[in-house]
């Protein structure tokens, strides 16, 4: 079962990016990255129904953390970077999302000094399904160069959607 990170600052988003009409990729500080999916019409029918507006919707940013809009006169749509975090990971702790519909693209990028201390998540990582896409290891390690490692999941089957009880 895919457990949230022991610091839940982990989840953070630290950077977006708008790669079509209503898909933003999001990375958070952990490395995890995915391309979320938002429906038109999931914004409500208010004070957040412009973010339908692709144009709108193009100008999501970071704020304190979350993915969000500043939509002005005090008002911004941010969502949870914890719920994010999860569906990226192709987990939704209350199995309410479709996340192959919501998800596209997710991808883990795991750094570190020595690549001793990148094996346990990698062991992990494959064993929840997901495939080392590439890695990068410096000729002589811990002398400023990281060990990288890049991660990625397509797709999601319904046993992935459902945490283990």
């Amino acid at each position: 079962m895919t457990e949230y990170p022991a610091d839940l600052s982990d989840c953070d988003v630290v950077s977006v990016q708008v790669t079509g009409p209503h898909r933003v990729r999001v990375t958070h500080r952990d490395g995890t990255s995915a391309v979320h999916v938002f429906q038109p019409g999931a914004f409500g029918v208010h004070d957040f129904v412009s973010l339908d507006d692709p144009v709108v919707f193009a100008n999501a940013t970071v704020i304190d953390g979350c993915l969000a809009w500043d939509l002005g006169g005090g008002l911004v749509y941010d969502v949870a970077p914890d719920g994010l975090w999860a569906h990226a990971m192709a987990w939704c702790p209350d199995e309410s999302h479709d996340l192959a519909a919501e998800v596209e693209d997710a991808r883990v990028e795991l750094a570190a000094p020595h690549m001793s201390e990148l094996l346990p998540r990698m062991r992990e990582l494959e064993a929840a399904g997901w495939r080392l896409n590439s890695m990068t290891k410096p000729t002589a390690e811990g002398h400023g160069q990281l060990v990288t490692a890049v991660f990625t999941r397509d797709g999601v089957s319904d046993i992935e959607r459902r945490p283990t009880p």
